[in-house]
């Protein structure tokens, strides 16, 4: 397989100084991405853990912090030391993969795409070697952005945050209010995507494909930023990571050719292990089974993609207690016509975890089933949905309106759906 993917890749060259720029860069981008995110990676109760498996239910709390060291030490020394293959820094890289194993087991949402990002470049430095690991992460980003642009290839893109990131755009020449031309700019973005992924495989465009990509980043950063729509910093960082992941593993795009004394061609008798093919096989083709339900949303790269499952809960006026606004009840959306109120728990999420939550019915049953539990209301509505179609944005939708409907054998999932 490896030899196949070197093919695919291009046969990248590396250098000593390259392989160490990159377990710095990881490393140091990985730290920011915890700061600027950095509570919900605390075993906090400002807002409802749902583990990933039943397991994480019982975990305790000082396991939690265990898993936390076990992210943060890693990535302090691999900033000091970068990534030059050896013992110490397979070390690093491994005991990152246990804490974030930790930390995912004991809730869910730590899922965020970026860290799944960071967990899969984490198994290269543990278990490959350059330029092996060079060619499975060039492939990594071509495949973020094939899916990411699959993604967008949808009604509820095309009719929701796409216009809204193209009004961005488009305000800065001044015709933000052009309805028909940020139909088309939102169109444009995922056929942007799409040809650079396909350009970075062609050794004729390659290079610009590359300097096309760096400056789609930085078209995000501006966008979403706080001069624009305002995203929380966790995914302008991570922006910065897929910059500084271009400019280290396509360095021929920004010279004239390879200095040849400095890199190596691709020629190492390292293999990757079984480890890297299995998780990267499942990287690359597990996103193929998301449309049936198969996967998850973003760790099929669904990026700026409001297609996801989600679920949403209701309390009605009559039980909303009058003298408290704590917790949940921050969140009370207006009361409709019949005094039904909804919670904005994705509201919540970016309040007190600086994310959003995560894309998920079954984590975010398990959100509102302990929002329900915790304010003993009786009246409330709980709507569960699918995902919307392609063609027109439809779902289905199933419901739940009282106490005894909650443990139901529909509403059980692969993995758990209930809150710590």
């Amino acid at each position: 397989m490896d030899r196949f993917i070197l093919a695919v890749a291009g046969h990248p060259t590396y250098s000593d100084t390259r392989w160490s720029a990159l377990g710095r860069w990881w490393g140091g981008i990985g730290l920011l991405l915890i700061a600027v995110t950095w509570k919900l990676w605390l075993p906090q109760d400002v807002y409802p853990q749902v583990p990933l498996i039943r397991l994480g239910l019982v975990f305790p709390n000082w396991l939690q912090w265990a898993g936390l060291l076990g992210l943060i030490v890693p990535l302090f020394a691999l900033v000091a030391e970068g990534a030059s293959g050896s013992r110490r820094q397979r070390m690093f890289a491994g005991l990152f993969l246990a804490g974030f194993a930790i930390l995912v087991l004991a809730d869910q949402h730590r899922l965020q795409p970026w860290a799944y990002h960071l967990a899969l470049i984490a198994v290269l430095l543990v278990w490959s070697q350059p330029p092996v690991c060079f060619a499975y992460l060039r492939l990594l980003l071509v495949t973020i952005f094939v899916y990411s642009a699959a993604g967008k290839f949808d009604f509820t893109f095309l009719n929701s945050i796409g216009p809204e990131m193209a009004g961005e755009v488009l305000s800065w020449i001044g015709r933000d209010e052009w309805p028909a031309g940020r139909t088309v700019v939102a169109f444009v973005f995922p056929i942007v995507e799409l040809a650079v992924a396909i350009g970075i495989l062609v050794p004729v465009t390659s290079r610009m494909a590359t300097k096309i990509a760096i400056l789609t980043h930085l078209l995000l950063l501006m966008v979403l930023g706080p001069w624009g729509l305002g995203q929380r910093a966790g995914v302008l960082v991570w922006n910065l990571l897929f910059i500084g992941m271009w400019i280290i593993l396509f360095p021929g795009s920004f010279r004239r050719r390879d200095d040849t004394t400095e890199h190596r061609l691709a020629t190492d008798p390292h293999r990757s292990s079984l480890v890297v093919s299995t998780c990267f096989l499942g990287a690359w083709l597990c996103p193929l089974l998301e449309p049936i339900g198969g996967y998850d949303h973003w760790l099929s790269w669904g990026l700026y993609s409001p297609r996801n499952s989600r679920v949403t809960l209701h309390v009605h006026q009559t039980v909303v207690p009058p003298d408290d606004n704590t917790g949940a009840l921050q969140y009370l959306a207006a009361a409709d016509e019949k005094g039904w109120r909804r919670v904005e728990v994705d509201r919540w999420s970016l309040d007190a975890l600086r994310v959003p939550i995560y894309p998920q019915d079954r984590y975010q049953w398990g959100v509102v089933c302990a929002v329900v539990e915790e304010l003993g209301v009786e009246r409330f509505r709980i709507d569960v949905y699918g995902m919307a179609r392609r063609k027109d944005g439809h779902r289905t939708a199933r419901h739940a309106t009282a106490r005894s409907q909650l443990d139901d054998p529909q509403w059980r999932w692969r993995l758990n759906s209930r809150a710590r």
